[in-house]
């Protein structure tokens, strides 16, 4: 993601058992241009991403 244009990180994370690997992108501060970017990354990816609220 990151070489192509969306800088991200990748976290790993256990469920049910079962490695996953979380890849992340951006910190918007408003709702709307993370669902923009989300929107962006949906179609070109053709993949659902998901937006979490996290408050620092």
């Amino acid at each position: 993601m990151t070489r192509l244009g969306y800088p991200s990180i990748v976290t790993e994370a256990w469920v049910r058992g079962k490695t996953w690997f979380r890849v992340q992108h951006g910190e918007y501060k408003m709702i709307a241009e993370a669902k923009l970017v989300s929107n962006k990354i949906k179609n070109k990816f053709k993949f659902d991403p998901w937006i979490s609220n996290i408050y620092k």
